[in-house]
């Protein structure tokens, strides 16, 4: 899976990123260890200062969350992209639903220890 899409490019947080954007904020390392929880896996980043990691969310339904670190010019961004396979798999419609489920589970996770708040 090389090429991924998201919910557009504008510069400005969409509405499935921004509640990461809230919740995260600069703090990768507590990112990284709920979407490790979750089974993601780290990813080799073609982009200076980012990380990225690939949660399958579903069979053949690949995530990667991008991490972008703030600069004097730019917020720090978390981004969710799908493979662009996925709408062979989903409606556009029931993949913002899974997505707005994956990142509910990234916070509940960061609250909780786990999505469901049992350890």
């Amino acid at each position: 899976m090389t090429t991924f899409f998201s919910g557009g490019d504008t510069g400005k947080a969409s509405m499935m990123d921004a509640p990461l954007i809230k919740a995260f904020g600069n703090n990768i390392n507590q990112l990284e260890e709920c979407i490790i929880k979750l089974g993601g896996k780290p990813e080799i980043s073609s982009e200076p200062h980012s990380r990225c990691w690939l949660l399958e969310v579903l069979p053949k339904i690949p995530v990667m969350i991008i991490f972008r670190e703030a600069d004097e010019d730019f917020p720090v961004e978390i981004q969710t992209q799908f493979d662009e396979s996925a709408p062979e798999f989903l409606e556009f419609e029931c993949l913002a639903f899974l997505c707005g489920c994956l990142v509910r589970a990234l916070i509940k996770t960061a609250e909780y220890g786990t999505v469901d708040g049992w350890e």
